[in-house]
């Protein structure tokens, strides 16, 4: 990874919008060669992170497609920085279509009914189709002079990655130190984080919260991870004693009770097709729609019972 460089060599810039429960972090990261952005922020104009780049150089890093991370792209792209994302990141910017097909979904299985969750949320990316050619794949050549390690940590989404730099490791929302993180895949997600236990870092730069040390970072992600194996636990307990149930009813067993907001019942609804993907993967269960409403079909209910990630 080459020689390490001082953690006082980072900066974070904190942008918030709307819903966001806590501000999104981008980071600037000084190395031997240059600066380094990573995250572009929920700003479209991103002008508290132009401002902090003060007419420097720099090249900018997204970590996955959702909009408090990579909308700033919008502007950085006007100021003539390069942009760099995962291959998976670009394919989904570059299709809105994708995006609101999703959200949709999320939304319909949510049970929210008429509220315009996915039209809103959809709106968030607004600008980015207009510079997403300007979105280069990450270049394993510009990586390696800036001695940037990427890793592949599917699971809040499919697309996302992880960075190690100076010792550093920028984990963008794999972990979230100031609450819980949505899960597109509950096992990628498991798998992710004992990915990150393993590799040599010895500060942790979150999507969300604070810098953490490594020893407390680990706690974090060892907390985080025993988290989503307990909720898909509870869910396997849930469909192998109740067998078949209406997403709406199966979400409010699974987390104890009705969200607070539209807004959590969005994320719960999220996170419920990441712990039902490694069932479906197995053919225990089925998502379908019944009678105007999603509906969780159970194959075989003493298999999904004992099934573990």
């Amino acid at each position: 990874m080459g020689a390490a460089v001082p953690s006082s060599s980072f900066r974070v810039v904190k942008t918030w919008r709307e819903f966001l429960p806590s501000p999104a972090n981008s980071f600037i990261v000084s190395t031997n060669r240059g600066l380094l952005v990573f995250d572009a922020g929920a700003d479209p104009a991103a002008k508290i992170l132009i401002g902090e780049l003060g007419g420097e150089e720099a090249i900018v890093l997204i970590t996955h497609y959702h909009w408090d991370h990579s909308v700033g792209i919008v502007g950085l792209v006007a100021e003539g920085y390069s942009v760099y994302a995962p291959r998976r990141t670009i394919e989904i910017l570059s299709d809105p279509d994708t995006v609101l097909k999703r959200v949709r979904l999320i939304t319909r299985i949510a049970g929210l009914g008429n509220v315009p969750v996915a039209e809103y949320y959809t709106s968030l990316y607004d600008g980015i189709n207009r510079v997403v050619e300007h979105i280069e794949p990450l270049d394993e050549t510009i990586l390696g002079e800036y001695n940037v390690m990427p890793i592949h940590c599917p699971g809040h989404t499919e697309d996302h990655y992880c960075y190690i730099v100076n010792d550093m490791l920028v984990t963008g929302d794999l972990i979230t130190p100031t609450g819980s993180t949505e899960t597109i895949n509950a096992k990628d997600y498991v798998k992710s984080i004992m990915r990150l236990l393993e590799l040599e870092w010895r500060l942790l730069l979150p999507g969300h919260g604070d810098p953490l040390k490594r020893a407390n970072a680990v706690e974090v992600l060892r907390r985080a991870m025993e988290r989503k194996l307990t909720r898909f636990r509870t869910l396997c307990m849930i469909l192998g004693e109740r067998g078949s149930l209406p997403a709406p009813v199966l979400l409010r067993e699974l987390y104890g009770g009705p969200p607070s907001s539209p807004f959590i019942a969005f994320d719960r609804a999220y996170s419920l097709l990441g712990y039902l993907r490694p069932l479906e993967e197995r053919g225990l269960v089925e998502l379908i729609e019944r009678d105007g409403m999603f509906w969780v079909e159970v194959k075989d209910r003493d298999e999904v019972r004992e099934t573990t990630l």
